[in-house]
């Protein structure tokens, strides 16, 4: 090795021992280098390889994780407190009809009002599922309806 070589820094590994893995620099780095020394004549070799094998500082803590307040789980509702839940002033008579014979237990009659509703909405999907599935076990029929 020639005393004129430049080299460049690639690792430091700061543990109980420091290890600084060095590579050989072309004509590039040897003017990197000797920039560096015209910009900082007053530093030395030891002063910079101190600089390179002083303690790294410790990572700051990371933030605590934010505090969420624990919400309740859901109630699970039943097809007929959905359907009451889900009126409003868009439900067309025939959505109350139909209400109206589940409530009464006559399930086949209130899935075949809803099935005369054109077009058939999200809501009376759902409600035809929910009936389908938690009145008359037909699970099948549900997953359609749902899907």
């Amino acid at each position: 090795f020639d005393i004129c070589i430049t080299f460049r820094i690639v690792y430091v590994h700061r543990g109980q021992m420091s290890i600084v893995k060095l590579k050989t620099a072309g004509e590039a780095g040897k003017k990197i280098a000797l920039e560096y020394l015209e910009k900082h004549p007053n530093e030395t070799i030891p002063t910079l390889i101190n600089e390179i094998l002083k303690p790294s500082e410790p990572p700051p803590p990371p933030p605590p994780p934010p505090t969420r307040t624990p919400t309740p789980p859901p109630k699970p509702k039943s097809a007929l407190v959905h359907i009451k839940d889900s009126i409003d002033s868009a439900m067309t008579a025939e959505e109350i009809k139909a209400q109206k014979y589940a409530e009464q237990g006559d399930i086949d009659m209130a899935l075949i009002t809803y099935q005369r509703i054109q077009p058939a909405t999200v809501r009376v999907l759902n409600a035809m599922g929910q009936l389908s599935a938690n009145r008359k076990g037909d699970y099948e029929y549900a997953l359609q309806c749902i899907n």
